[in-house]
């Protein structure tokens, strides 16, 4: 979970608990489906603003936010 927390503040969102387990394992899930070895910082905070942007519009299925956030990046990967 505290992977995302930078990118909160960055966004200026606040969550409750629950949001911000479920919103933190789809971030990490994502980086490991992209092998996030080495993976610029920019493809990192572009994943972690999808899944913020999701999360704000009342998204919280892991799944959901973690398939918003490699489609960001043109990937058409499952998570989980």
């Amino acid at each position: 979970m505290t992977a995302i927390i930078p990118f909160l503040r960055r966004a200026n969102a606040v969550f409750d608990e629950d949001a911000l387990q479920v919103m933190g394992a789809a971030y990490v899930s994502a980086r490991k489906a992209l092998d996030d070895l080495g993976q610029p910082e920019i493809v990192r905070e572009i994943m972690a603003l999808k899944i913020i942007h999701a999360a704000k519009a009342g998204e919280r299925d892991f799944d959901a936010l973690c398939e918003a956030a490699l489609a960001a990046l043109g990937q058409n990967r499952r998570c989980g």
